[in-house]
């Protein structure tokens, strides 16, 4: 379910949309229904018993779906930072491997690597936060001048195989980021979680109680509950999007410190 609109809403602007849409349909439910539940269900405590009972029972096996699916979410949230951490760091490792090479392959290289990081950095991260693939990478210049270079020298062959390691696993790094921008929970876990949630909430309208207050209250705090959960797993789906995603902070810090900007 393609959320990437909510993206350019405000986070607390989005949290107040998702959490006052649910109590509207809690409360507004509830003081539409309750003089025919108490038609139906009689006086209290009438059937509440059996009620909390059901309630208790539906919202523990919800609660756990809601909170492994956060869970899942984080994780992924997690991994997706990991992959850019490693890529950054492959990409500081190449720069400074660069360095053992001979002249002019030495400069080339260092001159690529440090494109391929500002390229990243200034072109391939907005895209991505717009929920798209970047095209190209800007490796195959680089990729040339490692395959071409000839060692000629025992030394050169142990820095020329290091460096090429290196290359290939920051290709990796690359690919599983690239993988990961339009990854998100699929359409029907979606449904599931809001099919939950609306029944969940339209439980607490069957309570039958002298309080209307009260029963309001109840209905709303756990609208409330539910829209906070399901808002964190919608913010954290795409890990790239929205301002609470992952930031091309770890490939600055190599571009600055390493390369020397």
């Amino acid at each position: 379910m393609n959320f990437l609109w909510v993206y350019n809403i405000k986070e607390w602007q989005l949290l107040l949309l998702i959490v006052v849409l649910f109590v509207l349909i809690g409360v507004v439910g509830l003081l539409i229904t309750e003089p025919s539940i108490k038609r139906w269900l009689g006086s209290p405590p009438s059937s509440n018993d059996l009620i909390a009972n059901f309630l208790q029972i539906i919202g523990v096996f919800y609660g756990i779906t809601l909170g492994l699916v956060s869970v899942a979410t984080w994780g992924e949230y997690s991994k997706v930072d990991e992959i850019s951490s490693k890529e950054a760091s492959l990409l500081g490792c190449m720069y400074k491997g660069a360095t053992a090479f001979p002249e002019p392959v030495r400069s080339e290289m260092k001159n690529e690597i440090k494109g391929i990081t500002r390229y990243i950095i200034k072109e391939a991260w907005p895209i991505q936060q717009k929920g798209l693939i970047p095209e190209g990478g800007r490796t195959a210049r680089l990729e040339n001048i490692l395959y071409n270079f000839q060692p000629k020298t025992e030394n050169e062959k142990i820095i020329f195989s290091n460096e090429l390691a290196l290359f290939n696993s920051m290709i990796e790094a690359r690919r599983d980021r690239k993988e990961t921008i339009t990854s998100g929970l699929p359409d029907v876990l979606y449904w599931v979680l809001f099919i939950g949630a609306a029944i969940n909430i339209c439980t607490t309208w069957f309570l039958v109680s002298t309080k209307k207050g009260l029963h309001i209250i109840i209905t709303a705090m756990t609208s409330i509950l539910i829209g906070s959960l399901i808002f964190l797993i919608i913010t954290m789906d795409y890990p790239y999007i929205g301002k609470f995603s992952v930031t091309p902070e770890a490939y600055q810090l190599i571009y600055s410190d390493v390369m020397g900007g």
